[in-house]
């Protein structure tokens, strides 16, 4: 059980760094628990096309543009 939630744990950080102030914890765990039991690479590979998915949304990148702002970056 352990092993799967540090794979859990490394997932949510990799989506958070990835999507930034985008990312949303309850549609993240959404992604995990939807589809039910699965092997964990199935699992990895599912939440980096969510991932993939999130950063090319016209929101991401809004997000991604407040972020930067936020920075004091143009």
């Amino acid at each position: 059980y352990h092993l799967g939630l540090e794979v859990f744990l490394q997932l949510r950080d990799e989506a958070e760094r990835a999507l930034g102030p985008c990312f949303d914890v309850k549609r993240y765990h959404a992604v995990l628990l939807d589809d039910g039991p699965m092997l964990m690479a199935a699992l990895e590979r599912k939440v980096a096309r969510w991932i993939a998915a999130g950063r090319t949304r016209p929101a991401a990148r809004a997000c991604d543009a407040a972020r930067a702002t936020s920075h004091g970056r143009p």
